[in-house]
C-alpha cells in the first residue's frame, strides 16, 4: 500500500441535488461550493434505495438491497430492519479498512445507524448522536399513550374517562419534557449536526484514519416536528392527514433553508481536517444516502417509491493531493462509491471504478411502521397498491421503474419527460435485461413476449 490517505466519507442524509449550486441549485452552501472547486462534482449518481438502512448497507457493502437483504418487506418493517446488517456477509468497508492499519470512526445522526444496527462492524469508535428520539422513559410514555388513541384530544379524554389521572399527568410532563429538549437543541432545524461537529472539532485521530458521518439535518421533520402540525410522510400516503398547500410550501422553503444549516456542520468538519494540516492529502467523499420528494408527484417524504427526487444525490470528490480526475461518463451508483475507497489506498485517483453505463436501485415496499395508519377506511387498498417492490434502472439517458409484483411497467422516461415504452422496446428490453441479470427470483419481470 502507497502512503495511505486519511478518509472522510460524509453522508448528508435525505439531500437530493437539485437544491445545490453545484448541481445549479440556489440553496446557499458556501462549503460545498468550496469542496466542489476543490474536487471533483460527479453528475449523476444513483441512490441504492430511497431509505437508510438498504441505502447505507449498499454504501458499506458494494451490493444492491436484493443482494445484501437489508431492506423492508411486505411483513418486515423499519423496526425489524434494524440490525440485519449483522447478517450480511460480505466485508463492511470499516473492516476492510480496519483490516489495513487505519483508525475507524463513525458518527451519525440517524437512529437507523446506531449501536445495534451492524453498522458499527469494523468500527473503532461509533457515537450515535440523536436526537429527534425521545429518551427511554418518554418512549414508554408514548406507547402507553397510543393505548388510548390516536391524538392528544382523544388519549386525554378517554384517559381521564378510564379514571388514570396520574397516568395523564406523567404524559403531559413527558411531553413537556421532550418540547424542552427540542428547543433546547433548535430541533428541528438542527437534528444531531452540531454535538457531531462539536466533538470531531476535538478528535485527535491517530492515522491513517477513516472517518464516516451521517448528518440529519436535511431529514423531516422541518417545520413543527412530530409533536406539531407537520404529519409523518406515512400518514400523508395514505391520506389520513394531508398536508395543506400553505404547509407544504413552508415545508419546502424549510428544506432549502436546511441546506445552509447542514452546510456549516459540514464546514467545521473540513475545518478540522485543514486545521489538523491533513486536508489536502485525504480522500474526501460526501454524498446522500436518498433525496426527499416534496408533492412533485404528489408524495411526501421517502422509501417506497423511486422518484428521480429520491434517487438522484449528490456525489463531491476530493481527492489527495489535489488530483481532479474528469468523470467519466455514464452514472455513478451510490453502492460503488467503497470502489474509489478501496482505489485511493494503492494509489488510484482517477475516478474511472465510479461509474458505469448504469445505475440500479430497489425498493421493497413500504419502510414504515403501518401501525398508525392501519385503520382508515381504506387502508387496505392502498396498501396493496402502494406496499410492493420496485426497481428503476438509469441507462443512455433513459429510466425504466418496474412494479415487482406484476412486471409491469410504472415509468419509462427520458429528455425530462415521459415516453411510450411501446416506441423504445429494444431499449426497455436491455434495460430489463440488466435486472434479469440481478438475479432477484422474488422480482416479476414484464413478459418477454
Amino acid at each position: 500500500m502507497t502512503d495511505a490517505p486519511n478518509i472522510v466519507v460524509v453522508v448528508l442524509d435525505t439531500m437530493r441535488r437539485d437544491v445545490l449550486r453545484a448541481y445549479g441549485g440556489a440553496a446557499r452552501s458556501p462549503y460545498l461550493d468550496s469542496l466542489a472547486h476543490d474536487g471533483v462534482v460527479y453528475p449523476n449518481c444513483v441512490a441504492s434505495s430511497p431509505w437508510t438502512a438498504p441505502s447505507h448497507a449498499s454504501l458499506f457493502s458494494g451490493l444492491l438491497p436484493s443482494v445484501h437483504g437489508v431492506h423492508e418487506t411486505w411483513d418486515k418493517k423499519i423496526v425489524e430492519v434494524f440490525g440485519s446488517m449483522k447478517a450480511v456477509q460480505a466485508e463492511p468497508l470499516a473492516a476492510y479498512l480496519a483490516d489495513r492499519g487505519y483508525y475507524t470512526a463513525c458518527y451519525s445522526a440517524n437512529a437507523n445507524i446506531a449501536p445495534g444496527s451492524g453498522f458499527e462492524r469494523g468500527f473503532s469508535a461509533f457515537t450515535l448522536m440523536n436526537v429527534t428520539n425521545p429518551d427511554e422513559e418518554t418512549k414508554q410514555a408514548i406507547e402507553m399513550a397510543r393505548k388510548y388513541g390516536k391524538t392528544k384530544g382523544e388519549v386525554a379524554v378517554n384517559m381521564l374517562k378510564q379514571g388514570k389521572v396520574a397516568d395523564l399527568a406523567h404524559l403531559f410532563w413527558e411531553d413537556q419534557k421532550l418540547r424542552r429538549e427540542h428547543r433546547r437543541r433548535n430541533f428541528p432545524s438542527v437534528k444531531g449536526g452540531d454535538g457531531i461537529a462539536t466533538s470531531i472539532a476535538g478528535l485527535r485521530l491517530e492515522q491513517p484514519f477513516f472517518l464516516f458521518v451521517n448528518l440529519l439535518e436535511m431529514h423531516e421533520p422541518y417545520t413543527s416536528g412530530e409533536l406539531g402540525g407537520e404529519p409523518r410522510p406515512i400518514t400523508d400516503l395514505f391520506g389520513q392527514r394531508v398536508i395543506a398547500g400553505e404547509l407544504m410550501t413552508a415545508i419546502r422553503k424549510k428544506y432549502a433553508g436546511q441546506v445552509s444549516v447542514v452546510d456549516a456542520f459540514l464546514g467545521r468538519i473540513l475545518a478540522w481536517l485543514k486545521k489538523a494540516g491533513v486536508y489536502e492529502g485525504s480522500l474526501v467523499v460526501v454524498t446522500s444516502d436518498h433525496g426527499q420528494a416534496l408533492k412533485e408527484a404528489g408524495v411526501y417524504g421517502h422509501g417506497t417509491f423511486l422518484f428521480d427526487e429520491i434517487l438522484e444525490v449528490p456525489l463531491l470528490v476530493k481527492y489527495p493531493k489535489n488530483v481532479r480526475p474528469s468523470p467519466a461518463a455514464g452514472y455513478q451508483p451510490l453502492h460503488r462509491v467503497q470502489e474509489v475507497v478501496k482505489d485511493a489506498l494503492v494509489g488510484v485517483h482517477d475516478g474511472k471504478s465510479m461509474s458505469s453505463s448504469h445505475a440500479v436501485s430497489e425498493s421493497y415496499g413500504i419502510p414504515f411502521g403501518l401501525e398508525g395508519v392501519s385503520d382508515v377506511p381504506d387502508f387496505e387498498s392502498k396498501r396493496v397498491r402502494y406496499d410492493r417492490p420496485r426497481k428503476a434502472v438509469y441507462s443512455r439517458g433513459l429510466k425504466l421503474v418496474l412494479e415487482g409484483k406484476e412486471g409491469k411497467i410504472e415509468e419509462f422516461s427520458g429528455a425530462g419527460g415521459l415516453l411510450r415504452p411501446e416506441d423504445h422496446r429494444d431499449e426497455v428490453a436491455d434495460m430489463v435485461d440488466i435486472l434479469a441479470r440481478i438475479g432477484d427470483r422474488e422480482f416479476a419481470l414484464p413478459s418477454r413476449g
